[in-house]
Formats: structure tokens, C-alpha cells, sequence
């Protein structure tokens, strides 16, 4: 009994796997800001005003996330793309969102005092591994999916370019 149980969930990740083999190739487009911590009230309010004229005006969606264990006052904004192209649009509905609820002025003054709160930002593109994705969407906490992503790439070459999402969020491993 142990053994057709232990063999069924054998054949059900390697299915699970092939699934997500065959899935079309994703991105993560990953946007990481060191906040001032000064400032950090500052932008709190500032990102409050441009997700509400996102929502407001139907820009594009992503997930924030903010570094509780570790180095501070870290924010990122994650969002899954399907190409350089969908970044590219994606960026040009934000900026559109926000300008429509803001007018041209507004945006721009609200632009300025938010890079006044930043002390360093960087943006990255990598590819979003099947792997990770299965992990992912199957409901794994992050905890095990960073474990499983530094453990995977010390034994792998290949797997440079399978970048984790959580990896970043949490300031690095």
C-alpha cells in the first residue's frame, strides 16, 4: 500500500513537471527600491496615490513586497510578463493610468517627490523557471521554495538563468 501511494505521488510530480515544462516561457519583472527610512511615511503615501490611480484608471498589476527579516526598508514590485514587448506595455499603462488621474503635472510633480524617497532602485528581467513555477502555483510556502532554489543551483550549472522571485525579496541568500 505504502508503495503504490509512494509511487502515485512519483507519477504525479512527474506529470505536475512535464505540465510545467510545457508552459509558455515567462518573466519576472522584478522593480527593487531601497527606501530612505526617513522617508519612508513619505512613501508609503506617495505609492498609496499611484496604486489608486492605477486601480482607478485599470494600469497594470503587480505584487508589492516589503523585507521584514533583514536589510530594511526594501520594497519590491513583482509582476510576470510574457516578453520584452509585455514589460514594454505594461510600463506605458502605468505611466497612462496614473497620468490620466493625475494630469501631466501631477504626475510629474508626483514622479519627482517619490524619487526624492529612494535611495537606490534597480530593475531586473530573468526568466521565471519551471521549476519555481511549479513550486509556486502548487501553494509551496517561500521558505521552501528559496531552500529548493539555493539548493537546486549549487548542484547545477544550467539553472543561471532559473532566478527565484523570492531569492529577491528576501535581499538575497
Amino acid at each position: 500500500m505504502k508503495r503504490r501511494a509512494m509511487w502515485t505521488a512519483v507519477a504525479l510530480v512527474l506529470l505536475a513537471t512535464l505540465a510545467a515544462g510545457q508552459a509558455p516561457e515567462q518573466y519576472l519583472d522584478v522593480y527593487t527600491v531601497q527606501v530612505k527610512p526617513e522617508k519612508r511615511a513619505d512613501f508609503d503615501a506617495i505609492t498609496k496615490r499611484m496604486v489608486a490611480a492605477n486601480r482607478q484608471n485599470k494600469g497594470d498589476s503587480w505584487l508589492t513586497t516589503e523585507t521584514v527579516y533583514g536589510q530594511g526598508d526594501r520594497v519590491t514590485f513583482i509582476s510576470i510578463r510574457q516578453g520584452y514587448g509585455d514589460a514594454e506595455k505594461a510600463s506605458d499603462t502605468f505611466y497612462g493610468a496614473v497620468q490620466k488621474a493625475l494630469g501631466k503635472a501631477g504626475t510629474d510633480k508626483l514622479f519627482l517627490d517619490y524619487n526624492q524617497c529612494v535611495v537606490s532602485s534597480r530593475s531586473e528581467f530573468r526568466y521565471f523557471c519551471f521549476l519555481e513555477r511549479l513550486l509556486l502555483y502548487s501553494g509551496a510556502s517561500n521558505q521552501l521554495v528559496r531552500n529548493f532554489t539555493v539548493r537546486w543551483k549549487k548542484h547545477s550549472l544550467t539553472t543561471s538563468m532559473c532566478l527565484s522571485a523570492v531569492r529577491t525579496i528576501d535581499g538575497g541568500v
